[in-house]
């Protein structure tokens, strides 16, 4: 059996809207490289420490910072999109400028310059939704087909109750009818193969606000634990719109959806680092799995041509409550010390997210059992793995460059497998005693599905996503 609706399309049942594995994949896939030394080695940052990143990666880090340190990034993102649908090709893009990350790090009154005990907070953004995607294309089908079968069994009073945020739109439109025969079945009023477009414009991001400590008793061993608070804003506003020839008794009709999710979350997070020798770091890090909770605001409304009369219908507004249990992270990382001349990172990681679970919270009894099978279904455990390196110059200067491997999360049961994601990096920097200065950028292209409304009706479209981000980090360092 194909689960490919899961990727992007929020399929609309008779339960009008809930929450499934597309939620779970949003939240559950986020990254970790938060400053741009870390961007430019490929996120591959968890044994060096001394760093931003150590808040997200591995806090025993936190430990590694020799002076206080405070830091600010800011990042420039770039999402194009590349969209093939029905034979018809279309491109949009989104720029976004952010406050990426900011930090402060202190140290003990007794620490020495061998016993160290540090702490810390930071906020950064983990993942970031900023995306537009166009979608056109002359179909074979149209949007009120799964309209009329949902409606199929209602009256034309049920209906408002029933299907209030979909076909109850349709009906009152005009785009559907009750068929005279049976006064059962809904048909929909329309001819011919429809010009389909489909806008989305998605805005909002996932950030952690982090308190850490990190401690060390003779420079061999390190240690630290951290306290993250997740929070999630999430925004997506999607037009689908439908052209019909002039034959046809509804000549176009739009149909557009809001939804706004808002969301706070817990997690904890330990690490160790080893320094056996000079050259070699190694460390572990374990974070918690994440309880989040959420809120779901949703509204649908629609406008329809018909006999060249226009006509709109508006949807009640939809609030859900609901928890998505994020499961937990490993890490192990490793650095090799070039000497004075640099050093060597590389990451692993791996996350679970076919064990997210879905629930509903207060009002909201809706059974998610169906959506949790579907997770443990189509998900599997992914590996990710980071590599990166730093030459330095002239003592202040630094030349970086990295990769990153992200296994596709999709498993072979999806029937959508996708490629693996790999990252391109670079990045330079100057550091002395008091100021630093750094520059990263990345470059990846992320292979995905999309369907307009049930697979079951609804051809695929093929969405490229170029994804390029750009971030300047400066920080102070003090006693």
């Amino acid at each position: 059996m194909r689960w490919s609706s899961f990727l992007l399309f929020l399929l609309i049942t008779t339960h009008a809207f809930a929450q499934n594995e597309v939620d779970a994949l949003r939240y559950s896939n986020y990254d970790g490289a938060v400053s741009a030394r870390s961007l430019g080695m490929g996120g591959a940052f968890g044994a060096a420490g001394g760093d931003a990143s150590s808040f997200y990666l591995n806090p025993a880090g936190i430990g590694v910072f020799r002076r206080g340190m405070a830091e600010l990034s800011f990042g420039l993102q770039d999402v194009s999109t590349r969209a093939k649908y029905e034979g018809t090709e279309k491109l949009d893009a989104r720029t976004k400028f952010i406050l990426n990350q900011a930090c402060l790090v202190g140290m003990s009154n007794n620490s020495s310059a061998n016993k160290r005990f540090n702490y810390g907070v930071s906020y950064a953004k983990l993942n970031t939704f900023h995306e537009n995607i166009l979608i056109e294309g002359e179909a074979q089908s149209t949007l009120l087909i799964p309209f009329a079968l949902q409606a199929s069994g209602n009256s034309t009073d049920d209906i408002y109750d029933a299907l209030p945020w979909s076909s109850a739109l349709a009906y009152d439109t005009y785009a559907l009818d009750l068929d005279d025969t049976t006064q059962s079945l809904y048909r929909y009023n329309a001819n011919g193969n429809p010009l389909q477009r489909k806008q989305i414009t998605r805005s909002g991001a996932q950030g952690e606000t982090a308190f850490a400590l990190g401690w060390t008793n003779g420079d061999k061993w390190y240690f630290g634990l951290s306290l993250k608070m997740m929070s999630i804003r999430f925004d997506e506003d999607a037009t689908h719109t439908e052209t019909f020839s002039d034959s046809s008794d509804v000549r176009s009709f739009a149909y557009h959806e809001i939804l706004s999710t808002t969301g706070t979350g817990f997690n904890i997070m330990a690490g160790v680092l080893a320094f056996p020798t000079p050259w070699l770091r190694l460390g572990a890090s374990i974070q918690s799995g994440t309880r989040m909770t959420l809120q779901d605001s949703y509204t649908t409304d629609m406008s329809t041509n018909y006999f060249d009369e226009n006509y709109t219908s508006t949807s009640p507004e939809l609030i859900n409550d609901w928890s998505l249990r994020i499961p937990s992270r490993m890490r192990l990382h490793s650095t090799w010390i070039l000497g004075k001349h640099g050093l060597i990172n590389v990451d692993y990681e791996r996350a679970h997210i076919q064990s997210s679970v879905i629930q509903g919270l207060g009002d909201n009894t809706f059974d998610y059992s169906r959506e949790n099978e579907k997770i443990g279904e189509i998900f599997r455990s992914t590996n990710i793995l980071r590599a990166g390196g730093e030459l330095r110059w002239r003592s202040y200067y630094f030349l970086r460059g990295g990769i990153s491997w992200r296994q596709n999360p999709l498993s072979e049961a999806s029937g959508e497998a996708q490629p693996a994601v790999l990252g391109l990096h670079a990045g330079c920097g100057y550091r002395s005693d008091y100021f630093t200065a750094d520059l990263g950028i990345s470059s990846q292209v992320k292979q995905s599905a999309y369907y307009l409304y049930d697979p079951a009706y609804a051809s695929r479209a093929s969405l490229s996503s170029q994804h390029f981000m750009a971030m300047l980090s400066v920080g102070m360092k003090f006693q």
